[in-house]
């Protein structure tokens, strides 16, 4: 990794280096959008939200062990082009995190999957069906086992960097020349210990520093508050965890959004002071839909009409039109109709479907089917 440093007995950088990097770095001070400017990057407003600023904590634990990667001494101050790329690839990822990227991959180092309700099931809750816009619910799956040791760019893999350098990119103020961006190597390396210090939930006080007050990745994570908000919690979800310990937890919010004029449109926004109730797995029942329908004494051809797939012929409450006369299940319409990652089949990892004879047990299943069913396409291909 190309860094370069200002030892303790080595020259001093150059005014204008340090002129040159402290510009750069001022490009990405939040300037918040002035809607009644002349000027299409003022009225969008540039910069990262003061709430992406890193922790003092996650900064020093970072730089201290870039320090001693290079072998130097912790008390070494970085030469302005290093500094700057360092905070400029850590502030990123304190961007990046609360993006719903940067959240699912936050949630898969504390082994936690957020769900979205499985379209042919029926959620109910004290006798109440859960469903918009009176309701909105999330689902999260819990299972410490399945903690990713993945870095970012692991995790999401080829291409990662580059969607990066466009964030990097997007939230930049305008300037005549183009972005410095941090070289893949940082990127990298930066996004490991990123995940080093998120996966620490006992920090060492004595080390970079004596600091007996330092917080863990872990502890900063549980008490991160939603921009404009003092009593809402990013990833609420850490702490109900501690509460509940099940496998799967319901947030239930009411109502699901409020619907605003924004530019004489009318937008779903989330509402300003939602109520909300976290419940564990038994206290919400899961129906599936033809079970729903039959037990509202809906006609039994209509059932068959809706629900009968006709590939595989059996009566499946994840059944959908995908043509005038042709009707798949979630399992047909991936296997079939799909290619590269087959969406549809995600739906086969619910808790719910464990009794249909095509549920996949895990991610690790999913993977396994999809790569056998792209392998077998990718050789039908190659024999035509």
């Amino acid at each position: 990794m190309d860094i370069r440093w200002t030892q303790s007995t080595g020259g001093v950088p150059r005014p204008e280096e340090v002129e040159r990097w402290g510009r750069e770095f001022q490009l990405f001070q939040y300037q918040p959008p002035e809607s009644h400017s002349s000027s299409e990057a003022r009225r969008r407003g540039w910069g990262f939200h003061p709430s992406c600023t890193p922790p003092v904590d996650c900064y020093e634990y970072v730089a201290a062990h870039l320090k001693r990667l290079c072998k130097v001494r912790l008390d070494d101050p970085f030469r302005p082009d290093a500094k700057y790329t360092l905070l400029a690839a850590l502030t990123t990822y304190f961007a990046w995190l609360r993006t719903v990227p940067g959240t699912t991959w936050l949630l898969a180092l504390y082994g936690i999957r957020m769900l979205p309700p499985h379209p042919g099931m029926i959620y109910i809750y004290e006798g109440e069906r859960l469903i918009e816009p009176q309701f909105g619910l999330r689902i999260y799956e819990i299972d410490p086992s399945h903690q990713t040791a993945k870095s970012p760019d692991e995790f999401y893999g080829p291409g990662f960097m580059t969607k990066m350098n466009k964030f990097l990119a997007s939230v930049r103020g305008p300037a005549p020349h183009d972005c410095a961006y941090p070289p893949d190597g940082m990127w990298k390396w930066v996004g490991c210990y990123l995940r080093n210090w998120l996966h620490e939930k006992d920090p060492d006080r004595d080390w970079p520093t004596t600091k007996p007050d330092r917080i863990s990745g872990h502890m900063w994570a549980k008490g991160v508050l939603r921009p404009g908000s003092e009593t809402q919690y990013m990833w609420s979800i850490l702490g109900q965890t501690e509460v509940y310990r099940d496998i799967r937890i319901y947030r239930i919010q009411r109502p699901a959004y409020e619907l605003r004029r924004i530019g004489n449109v009318d937008q779903k926004v989330p509402p300003d002071n939602p109520g909300v109730l976290w419940v564990p797995r038994k206290s919400v029942a899961a129906v599936p839909l033809d079970d729903y329908d039959k037990h509202h004494n809906v006609p039994a051809q209509s059932v068959e009409a809706r629900y009968r797939c006709t590939s595989c012929g059996d009566l499946r409450c994840c059944t959908s039109s995908v043509s005038k006369d042709q009707r798949l299940c979630m399992n047909c319409k991936g296997t079939q109709l799909e290619t590269d990652e087959r969406e549809s089949l995600t739906w086969c990892q619910y808790r719910e479907c464990r009794n249909c004879p095509e549920h996949l047990r895990d991610f690790e299943d999913y993977i396994n089917l999809v790569s056998r069913l792209n392998s077998s396409s990718e050789r039908v291909r190659r024999a035509y």
